[in-house]
């Protein structure tokens, strides 16, 4: 699933250290997908050409203190984000499938050049799946016991 043409699903915790900075969680380089942080909102975005993006985000302020389990979702139309078990801030725009393109993966980094590049912070138990899953999928995969 590191180039997904259509549907995908990352999730993971987070816990932030400044969830001000611009920095890459998950970002499937070269414009493909990304799960990033940008001032004051996290992101999920989804290109399909440079001019088509889907991008769904919601406020950091949303995030509690410690660890936080994000879902981004893309259903190979919209983009969407889970934040604790609930659906979280704006959806994204409806596009068709997703960009595939060569490029990297990269977990904690965001390599664009834009921003902080290192995400600051830890990571625990990130996941990429080739399907959307439902929110009772990512419910599911939060409160497993480790």
């Amino acid at each position: 699933p590191l180039s997904p043409s259509g549907e995908f699903t990352i999730c993971g915790w987070f816990a932030f250290d400044n969830p001000a900075q611009n920095a890459g969680l998950v970002w499937k380089h070269n414009y493909n997908f990304a799960l990033y942080t940008v001032s004051d909102r996290v992101r999920c975005s989804v290109w399909n050409d440079p001019s088509q993006e889907s991008r769904a985000w919601f406020p950091t302020s949303l995030l509690k203190p410690g660890w936080n389990f994000i879902a981004a979702v893309f259903d190979g139309a919209v983009a969407r984000l889970y934040l604790n078990g609930a659906a979280a801030g704006a959806e994204g725009a409806s596009i068709s499938g997703v960009r595939d393109r060569a490029g990297d993966l990269y977990i904690g980094m965001r390599p664009d050049g834009v921003g902080d590049v290192y995400f600051t912070g830890a990571m625990d138990d990130i996941r990429i799946y080739d399907r959307a899953l439902t929110l009772q999928e990512t419910e599911s995969i939060r409160t497993a016991a480790p």
